[in-house]
């Protein structure tokens, strides 16, 4: 039951974080939406192995995803404003580690969230990927491994690479 408690605090935290601050409402709604969401989500003994939620990974996660929508938004924003708009899109097709449609649809939202990409598509049956386009890549591999060693690897870190269960 604790696992059930720290995953409903985090998302708590979480709400209150993107939700407007921490008024009493927020907080109140949060823990409400936090508990119902962990008490939806599998027990620890239903998971397949190696998709235990981890708090520090994920709190992490937590506070870098609004600083990359930041540090996007102003490169997008100088690339937008620019006089020559020196724009090389592209679309990219990455491989995926994380297994489990919460896990890959959680990227593929962090991915659609950044200003300057977009998740255009999960292409593959039983090798994931998705198919991404990007507004300003001049190396696509560079950007690939920019989410392969950001997004997913923080999702990698705070709940596994995943299995069937969610």
């Amino acid at each position: 039951m604790s696992g059930k408690l720290l995953a409903a605090s985090f998302f708590a935290l979480a709400w209150v974080v993107f939700g407007g601050g921490p008024t009493f409402g927020n907080l109140l709604f949060g823990g409400l939406l936090g508990l119902a969401v962990a008490l939806l989500v599998p027990s620890p003994g239903r998971r397949s192995a190696g998709s235990e939620f981890r708090l520090l990974p994920a709190l992490r996660l937590l506070l870098r995803f609004p600083l990359d929508i930041w540090l996007s938004g102003w490169r997008v924003a100088k690339l937008v404003l620019s006089p020559a708009m020196p724009v090389r899109p592209a679309l990219l097709e990455l491989p995926l580690r994380l297994e489990g449609e919460g896990r890959i649809a959680l990227l593929a939202n962090m991915i659609t969230l950044t200003p300057g990409t977009l998740t255009v598509d999960v292409l593959g049956e039983a090798d994931k990927r998705l198919l991404i386009h990007a507004l300003d890549a001049p190396d696509v591999e560079a950007a690939k491994a920019e989410i392969r060693d950001g997004f997913e690897r923080m999702i990698l870190d705070a709940w596994g690479r995943g299995g069937p269960s969610p």
